[in-house]
């Protein structure tokens, strides 16, 4: 999820824990610290694009290794508080220290399981899995589940009381509680989309557009390609208008002995598209985009036929269509104006416009 989402559940976690024995302002300070700092692992440079991308959310996400820390962590942010607390508090160090491990602990690890409820990727069992999840059931900023945290933050800040502790509870009960809806709306469009797949061999991937867990992209790869749809709650048939691209198994079978390319299959969980010859592809996770643009596309280059060592790789730039046209599109297709995908939708735009 984005920092700001980040920020505020680990802020409002560690509030929770914390209540009665930090001031507001430093355990939330504390809790939103923790909170963004397993995103830091994107300053580290693994040697190309590729891996960058594969390797985020790695090991500074891994939930064995965030509960082994946070014990000392709980013990650093003790002694830094230490000396400003109450003579009471000061007193009961050993249950003081537990009580701020489990606030590290939770503002770290609820990060980690927040991001595996997006469509990226979290490997959240290193180092005894390197497999990487992705319930992909929510979008990586959605207001819907970031403002109850603020909320609740505002509320906790403004009523020292239990009003106060009401309402932080209050925020995070809600934002939960819509983690249960994403989930259970991506279960219910992967239900009806299933028997409409244009074969019975290909995986189905479910994917929420942005901002909402109303309007979900639908993809499903076979040995071909892949297809690719849009289906909104509100429309009254869910029978999603797959467009169809052709991306052949074949290339895979050439390319894998590439360890950016494996990688990238592997993160993907399979829904890719390789495109090249011998020594040259252009590799996209389809996860994350829709057509034409995704936000992860690279282009991979051997000099020779399983030269690994010596890979040229270039990510590609991802631009986006213009804002105003994506909202408008986005607006009517969620409230099912029209069936169309966005490329269609422009293409529809531009013929009204050329005929006017």
């Amino acid at each position: 999820m984005d920092s700001l989402t980040q920020a505020a559940l680990g802020a409002a976690v560690s509030v929770a824990v914390l209540r009665q024995r930090a001031p507001v302002w430093q355990s939330a300070l504390w809790g939103a610290a923790m909170g963004t700092a397993p995103d830091l692992d994107v300053l580290i440079d693994h040697g190309n694009p590729v891996l960058n991308m594969t390797q985020h959310r790695a090991h500074s996400h891994a939930l064995f290794y965030q509960v082994a820390l946070a014990v000392g962590l709980g013990g650093a942010a003790y002694w830094a508080v230490a000396k400003r607390a109450p003579a009471a508090v000061r007193g009961e160090k050993t249950r003081a220290i537990a009580l701020w491990s489990l606030a590290m602990m939770l503002a770290w690890t609820t990060h980690a399981l927040l991001d595996a409820m997006t469509v990226y990727g979290t490997r959240l069992w290193l180092p005894f899995s390197d497999a990487s999840v992705g319930v992909g059931s929510v979008f990586i900023i959605d207001p819907l589940y970031t403002l109850p945290l603020l909320l609740g933050l505002a509320g906790v800040w403004r009523w020292a009381g239990p009003m106060g502790t009401a309402f932080l509870w209050l925020g995070l009960g809600l934002s939960s509680l819509y983690l249960v809806w994403s989930f259970a709306a991506q279960q219910w469009v992967l239900r009806q989309v299933k028997p409409q797949v244009p074969n019975a061999h290909v995986k189905l991937l479910a994917t929420p557009s942005p901002f909402n867990t109303v309007l979900w992209r639908v993809v499903a790869v076979d040995a071909a390609g892949y297809y690719e749809g849009w289906v909104s709650l509100f429309d009254k048939q869910v029978k999603p208008r797959w467009v169809a691209y052709a991306c052949p198994a074949s290339v895979y079978e050439q390319a894998r002995t590439s360890h950016e390319v494996a990688e990238l299959a592997k993160l993907s969980n399979g829904f890719f598209c390789l495109k090249g010859d011998g020594t040259t592809w252009r590799m996209t996770d389809l996860r994350m985009g829709q057509e034409p643009g995704y936000v992860f596309a690279f282009d991979i280059s051997h000099p020779a036929a399983g030269d690994t060592a010596r890979a040229t790789i270039v990510q590609r730039p991802f631009v986006p269509p213009p804002l105003p046209l994506s909202l408008t599109w986005l607006h009517q297709r969620l409230t099912s104006q029209t069936p169309l995908s966005l490329p269609a939708w422009q293409a529809q735009q531009a013929a009204d416009n050329h005929q006017r």
